[in-house]
Formats: structure tokens, sequence, C-alpha cells
């Protein structure tokens, strides 16, 4: 998978070797857990390197800042990519589902991330303190939904919202398009204020 990754990569995003090593310490660690945690459908090293990896890093070509929370982190993504990525941020993994919780742990734990956390907890129970980014590949699409992620961004800071390019764009977002391995993907950006 890390060999496929490295050359999706652009020019301007390099990684070291002991960065796309964790990358790939990650994703064996979620082939392992796979099996008995739904955590991804793609199985695919060549897929999972620009759909899963690739497609996380995205976010840091267009103004992303530390401190990162990652809402509905699933597997990890775009969240331990991007802690990997930008080790002197703190990532903090938001998950409601037990057993994935275990899983982020686990990786968190073997992958040696000292700059993330995990928090098993939902986007409506509000943070302790805001972010400067929200990064989420779960699909908040209400209002409702919508406005529980406000409390967890600074009113500076900024929302992305990881999307396939055929889906509706988030309400008030500006939309950046990008190709991720011939697949068109979508970047939503939206401001805190904007969800009020």
């Amino acid at each position: 998978m890390k060999n496929e990754l490295q050359k999706l990569l652009p020019e301007s995003l390099s990684l070291s070797p002991a960065m796309l090593e964790q990358m790939q310490h990650h994703w064996e660690l979620l082939l392992e857990w796979n099996s008995r945690v739904n955590l991804t459908a793609i199985t695919n090293p060549r897929e999972a390197a620009g759909l899963h990896y690739r497609d996380s890093l995205a976010a840091i070509e267009h103004g992303l800042t530390g401190p990162i929370v990652d809402m509905g982190s699933g597997g990890g993504f775009p969240g331990i990519p991007l802690a990997i990525a930008m080790p002197d941020s703190l990532v903090t993994l938001v998950e409601p589902r037990r057993k994935r919780v275990s899983f982020l742990r686990t990786a968190v734990s073997r992958l040696g991330l000292k700059n993330v956390k995990v928090s098993m907890s939902r986007a409506e129970d509000g943070p302790n303190q805001p972010y400067m980014s929200l990064v989420t590949r779960a699909t908040f699409s209400s209002p409702e939904e919508l406005a529980a992620l406000q409390p967890w961004v600074e009113q500076t800071g900024m929302l992305y919202f990881y999307r396939s390019s055929s889906y509706e764009p988030v309400p008030k977002s500006r939309r950046v398009l990008y190709d991720v391995a011939g697949d068109s993907r979508a970047l939503d950006l939206l401001r805190p204020s904007d969800l009020v």
C-alpha cells in the first residue's frame, strides 16, 4: 500500500519513509481487525492508498491547522493519516461505537502516535474545548447534525467535509474538487459562523 501511496502524493505533500511505514502498519492492522469489526469495505491496497490515505491527506493542501478533531473516525480516516503527516498537531478521534474505539486505541498505541487521543462520544455530546479544525468523512447533512458540530470548532477555524464529488455540497460551504487515482473527490470547507 505505501508504494502505491507514494506514487499518488503531489510534490507539495512529502512524507518521510517513517511516515509511510506508519501508514502501512495502520493498513495492516486495519485489515487484521476488519474480519471482526466492520472498518472498511476497501481491501485492495491500491484502492486503499488512494481512497483512504491519499484522500485523508487532502485537507493539508487547503489550510488544515491543529488542534484537529476527526468526527466519526471509524477506522481512523482521515484522522490517523493526518496525525502521522502532522506530528506537531494534536488530533482527537471521536467515535461512538465501542468496537471501533477499541480498534482506534489499539492502532494509536501500536503506531506510537503521541499526538492522538481517542474519545468515545458523539457530536451531540460537545467538546471539552473547541478545535481549530474539524475533519469528517461521516455524512452530516441535516441542519440539526451540522449545528451539533459548531461547538467543536473555534470561530476562526474551519470544518472539512470529505465527499464524493457526486454528493450534494454541504449547505453554505465552499467546494474544492480534486482527483485521487481517477476518482473525483470533494472537500466542502465551512466556517463555524456559517453553521447558524
